[in-house]
């Protein structure tokens, strides 16, 4: 029971770490240096001034970095990781408000 306490904790730390650093290191990628702020029981950040198709590119990346990191944590032993992600992708649209990542480039 220790054991799936712990999963579950680690993944959703694991899981909104990579997803900001998805963010992060794709907005570096484009010259651009994203600083984050608290709201809440999350950080987020202004998106940089881009090509709209950077911009959509910055947003998504978040969940792009989460669902690339699913097998390679599920392989190390991480079994609950991929299951947060999902949660983590069906609960975002209730708790994003205005700094929704699916939100840009429309």
């Amino acid at each position: 029971m220790l054991f799936i306490f712990i999963d579950i904790l680690l993944s959703v730390v694991l899981v909104g770490l990579i997803h900001e650093l998805g963010h992060y290191l794709v907005a570096l990628t484009f010259g651009h240096h994203l600083v984050f702020r608290r709201q809440g029981f999350r950080f987020i950040w202004n998106m940089p001034e881009d090509t709209e198709a950077h911009q959509r590119l910055i947003a998504l990346s978040g969940f792009g970095a989460e669902i690339l990191f699913a097998p390679l944590l599920y392989l190390a032993g991480l079994w609950l990781y991929p299951w947060v992600v999902a949660v983590h992708l069906m609960a975002y649209p209730f708790y994003a408000g205005d700094y929704n990542d699916f939100g840009w480039g429309k």
